[in-house]
């Protein structure tokens, strides 16, 4: 297996604590920013979990992993917990905090439960050929929530 390239990825999330957020911050290679969702009366969209987000490939592409890396701080990096993987046909993301997807296929789901001592996982697939890829934070090990530092998008 390989890595494909970062270059014209964007990861669109339907919550973000920032409002400035930029969306190739999880593929900038910057292993010490993170995204995380909104909470109390910063940032943007739902405050709790189940909380979508789009991986835009830039076109369609074979995908059989996405390798996550979790946010790197000691106390936070068990935020994100559960996490379910779809490809999706289509995904309008104009407004990011009310997500549009049609064509959606269920690819998997990961847990990233407490204590799991693993910073980096990588979620494994049967390939399959989409231009969107949708992670839906279902769960979280520290209340509502979710974060991530790295994606890395796997052939």
């Amino acid at each position: 297996k390989t890595v494909y390239p970062v270059d014209g990825m964007k990861f669109i999330p339907g919550s973000s604590w920032s409002t400035s957020m930029s969306y190739t911050m999880l593929f900038d290679g910057n292993t010490t920013s993170h995204w995380e969702n909104t909470w109390g009366d910063f940032g943007w969209g739902p405050t709790t979990v189940p909380v979508n987000a789009v991986i835009d490939l830039g076109s369609a592409k074979d995908v059989t992993a996405i390798e996550y890396w979790l946010r790197d701080h000691s106390s936070y990096y068990n935020d994100t917990k559960g996490i379910e993987v779809y490809a999706a046909e289509t995904a309008d993301y104009t407004n990011p905090a009310n997500i549009q997807l049609s064509g959606l296929r269920y690819l998997g789901f990961y847990d990233f439960y407490a204590g799991h001592g693993q910073r980096v996982q990588v979620m494994e697939f049967p390939m399959v050929n989409t231009p969107y890829l949708v992670l839906r934070y279902t769960s979280s090990n520290r209340g509502n929530s979710i974060c991530g530092n790295e994606l890395r998008i796997w052939k």
